[in-house]
C-alpha cells in the first residue's frame, strides 16, 4: 500500500484550483493537480480572497472540486514526469491510464481533463478505487486535503474440486491489459464448503459496497500465508473477509474444469 500524503489548497495567477505540496504556498511548492474553477474565478473578480473562498465556498460542497482534483491527479501522473516522479520518491505509486486527447471526438470535462478512453464499467470502477482525497483540518482548524491509496480490488474464486480439495484461487486487476489477468496468482486449498453466505458481518467503520459474504478468519489467514510466499519483495498481504459475490465462474469468463464461485474483495500490502 502506497504512503499517505498531505496536500494543501492553493491557487496560481489564473484562479485555477490547485493541490500544492507546502502550506506556505511558497515558490518551492509544485502543484500535484489544477482544475478550472468558474465559482473561485467569479468570487475572486467581486473581490473576494482565495482564503475567504475556501472557508465559505469550498468545505460546503467540497466532495465536487475533490473529484476534479483527482481526475487532475490521475491525468497529471500520466503526462507530467515532474509529478509522476515525485509522487513516486514518496512510494505514492499509481498506474498510467489512457486519456483520451482527440478533441474533436470527445468533450473535455469542465476540469479541463479529457475523458477516460476506456469507459467500460469495471474499469471505471476500478479508477474510482485507486485513490481518496479527503478533506482534513489541522490543530489550528486550517483545511488540508489527504491523498491516500485505497486497497486493491481482487477476485476471490472459490474452486469446487470434488475429485480433490476445494481451493481459492486470487485473481488480480492488471492495469497493462485494462482487465482482469489470466490466471490467478496464489491458490489456497480448503477443507469443506468454500464460502457460505449466513451469518453476515460488515465492517463497523464504513459502507459494505454490496458484500454478501464473509471469509473465516482462518481461510483468511491461509490465503495471506500463500499470497506472502509468493511475494518476491517480501511483501505482507492482509486479506479483509468481506466478499461480494458476482456470479459463478461461467458468468464471469472463467473456465475451470470445476464448478466455481466468484467473489470480489480487497487485500491490502503491509
Amino acid at each position: 500500500m502506497s504512503n499517505p500524503i498531505d496536500l494543501f489548497l492553493a491557487t496560481d495567477s489564473y484562479n485555477m484550483l490547485a493541490l500544492g505540496t507546502r502550506a506556505d504556498g511558497s515558490s518551492s511548492s509544485m502543484h500535484i493537480a489544477s482544475c478550472e474553477c468558474s465559482a473561485l474565478q467569479k468570487f475572486v473578480e467581486e473581490g473576494h480572497t482565495f482564503q475567504d473562498w475556501v472557508k465559505e465556498e469550498f468545505i460546503k460542497s467540497p466532495h465536487k472540486y475533490l473529484n476534479d482534483l483527482r481526475d487532475s491527479i490521475l491525468y497529471r501522473y500520466g503526462t507530467e514526469r515532474h509529478v509522476h516522479d515525485w509522487l513516486n520518491d514518496r512510494g505514492f505509486y499509481l498506474p498510467v491510464l489512457r486519456h483520451d486527447e482527440n478533441r474533436h471526438l470527445r468533450f473535455l470535462k469542465g476540469s479541463g481533463v479529457p475523458f477516460l478512453s476506456n469507459t467500460s464499467r469495471i474499469y471505471l470502477r476500478q479508477v474510482d478505487r485507486l485513490f481518496d482525497l479527503t478533506l482534513l483540518y489541522d490543530w489550528g482548524g486550517n483545511p488540508y486535503v489527504r491523498l491516500e491509496r485505497r486497497p486493491v480490488l481482487c477476485r476471490f474464486i472459490a474452486v469446487d474440486d470434488q475429485r480433490n480439495l476445494p481451493y481459492w484461487l486470487i485473481q488480480p486487476w492488471d492495469w497493462n491489459i485494462e482487465g482482469w489477468a489470466k490466471y490467478g496468482i496464489v491458490r489456497s486449498e480448503v477443507f469443506g464448503e468454500p464460502l457460505e453466505p449466513h451469518c453476515l458481518k460488515v465492517p463497523e467503520d464504513g459502507d459494505p459496497e454490496g458484500i454478501t459474504h464473509r471469509m473465516t478468519g482462518l481461510r483468511a489467514r491461509e490465503l495471506e500465508e500463500a499470497l506472502d510466499g509468493q511475494s518476491l519483495d517480501g511483501a505482507k498481504h492482509m486479506v479483509l473477509p468481506y466478499l461480494r459475490y458476482v456470479g459463478n465462474g461461467t458468468e464471469c469468463g472463467l473456465n475451470l474444469n470445476h464448478p466455481s464461485s466468484v467473489y470480489e474483495g480487497e487485500i491490502r500490502y503491509v
